[in-house]
């Protein structure tokens, strides 16, 4: 993996409910395109420019979905963008929930990371403040255009 930035951040985990995807369309949110995954995803609007920042920068950082979502939605959308996202944590699945200090010091030994290497973004302003107790870096998801200009100055 490349280190283009100049912080210690190498993995960054999204959020999935709200930050990657909504059910009511947004102007930034886009249907999923695919004819089967239409079928299984209905009502799923994609952030697109989001995801395709992260397609972008792939080379530098690893990136992670963290959700709530049910773990078989969340299986499916591993699959769906496989190239991009490493890995996947199911609060559901897993326990390990993103308003709990010591979930973040799980996630971070179970892929071999210091805390400040790492950056949650998500729309619950407990979460990113819990992430922030735990040492990792994070932004307050409010819109595609904002967290967009929240990366560029935290990779700076």
């Amino acid at each position: 993996m490349n280190k283009a930035n100049n912080n210690s951040i190498s993995s960054i985990f999204f959020d999935f409910n709200q930050v990657l995807k909504r059910s009511a369309p947004q102007t930034d949110f886009a249907p999923v395109q695919d004819q089967l995954s239409q079928q299984l995803l209905q009502n799923i609007f994609l952030n697109q420019p989001l995801i395709k920042w992260a397609k972008t920068h792939q080379a530098n950082f690893k990136f992670y979905i963290w959700s709530a979502s049910d773990p078989d939605l969340l299986q499916l959308i591993k699959v769906l963008f496989k190239p991009i996202f490493t890995g996947l944590i199911s609060t559901r699945a897993t326990g390990l929930q993103k308003s709990e200090v010591a979930s973040y010091g799980q996630i971070a030994a179970q892929f071999k990371l210091k805390p400040a290497e790492a950056l949650l973004i998500d729309d619950q302003i407990e979460n990113v403040q819990t992430a922030q107790r735990a040492g990792f870096q994070a932004i307050h998801f409010v819109n595609t255009a904002d967290c967009l200009r929240q990366l560029d100055i935290i990779l700076a």
